[in-house]
């Protein structure tokens, strides 16, 4: 909708001779947060980029970017789901389904190992790993697993975001092996 000709030119590069804007992110403007946010996901996504296909990780910024424009959702709660939503979609999905050592899927705290991208629970032994709690775990779990326009539908309050917000970026970081400014 709303788009011209689409066709390939120069090897790599594909060329569109018309486009319409559907959506422009006004709430972006008023919000210096939201914008300097919205910045560090552009360029989160523009480092996981493969030529083969982005759909899905353009899907995942603009519904990020929908979520602070439009629904005003904390970026505290929208970074670290994009950060974690994007290191799955970009092959570093982190297997937190149980401990990776005794299979615990229910647990109070444990330790999110970015090495291994493994989980494991208190109870077992580990290498140094990230601690994670009961809350941040659910909510990670909820961002890995949800429907693409329900990845930013969760609550958790100021300190558990702090928390979730810690682990996710640490992830990120660990596992791209380079820092943003």
């Amino acid at each position: 909708r709303g788009l011209g000709d689409v066709y390939k030119r120069q090897g790599q590069w594909f060329m569109l001779d018309e486009a319409e804007t559907l959506e422009l992110f006004t709430g972006l403007r008023t919000d210096f947060v939201a914008l300097s946010l919205a910045s560090y996901l552009a360029d989160l996504t523009d480092a996981t980029a493969q030529a083969e296909d982005t759909s899905q990780l353009l899907r995942l910024l603009l519904n990020a970017l929908y979520a602070l424009s439009v629904l005003h959702k904390p970026p505290q709660l929208v970074k670290p789901a994009f950060e974690l939503r994007l290191m799955c979609l970009s092959g570093y999905r982190p297997e937190l389904e149980g401990c990776a050592k005794c299979g615990k899927v229910e647990m109070e705290n444990g330790w999110l190992v970015p090495a291994h991208g493994e989980l494991y629970c208190e109870d077992c032994p580990r290498p140094d790993g990230l601690p994670v709690d009961k809350a941040v775990l659910e909510a990670m779990r909820y961002a890995i697993d949800a429907a693409p326009k329900r990845i930013f539908a969760f609550r958790l309050d100021d300190e558990a975001l702090r928390r979730l917000g810690s682990v996710c970026e640490a992830y990120l970081l660990y596992e791209l092996d380079r820092g943003f400014a």
